[in-house]
């Protein structure tokens, strides 16, 4: 389930929620932001759902063992792994420039920066949803094999 609302939830703000905003509203950016801003308090539990989960379902498989390589179910399950790693990462770099986006200007108007960090969102949703989907195969991979 906690899959389904962090990268259902990523997709639908990513696709589907700007081009619905920009073209019914002014404000469409304002409105963006502020959506984006509550969907990563949303995306945080989920994750951490995901982990508490994952560590659970993990450990009560007599399959696991510890760095292990012993089987496909095994080296499978550490690449899963290693893609929940690098999606934290993205994530926390994405909610940090979320964060930023919030904040106002040190000089008061127009930042450069600004247009950096859009680019640098972008790309993190972009990735972020690439990996969630890699995460998917994987585990559907362990399934099949295991």
């Amino acid at each position: 389930m906690s899959i389904c609302v962090w990268l259902g939830g990523l997709f639908y703000q990513h696709v589907i929620f700007p081009s619905k905003v920009s073209k019914g509203w002014e404000q469409s950016n304002s409105i963006i932001r502020a959506f984006n801003r509550s969907f990563v308090t949303v995306s945080h539990g989920a994750l951490g759902l995901l982990l508490v989960t994952g560590v659970i379902l993990m450990l009560s498989d007599s399959r696991f063992s510890l760095f292990s390589f012993q089987n496909r179910w095994s080296t499978l399950l550490i690449f899963k792994q290693i893609i929940f790693l690098l999606v934290v990462f993205f994530f926390y770099g994405y909610s940090r420039m979320l964060k930023y986006m919030g904040t106002p200007s040190s000089n008061g108007g127009f930042d450069e920066r600004v247009l950096i960090y859009k680019q640098r969102i972008d790309q993190y949703q972009k990735l972020t949803i690439l990996l969630g989907m890699m995460a998917l195969i994987f585990g559907t991979a362990m399934h099949v094999y295991g």
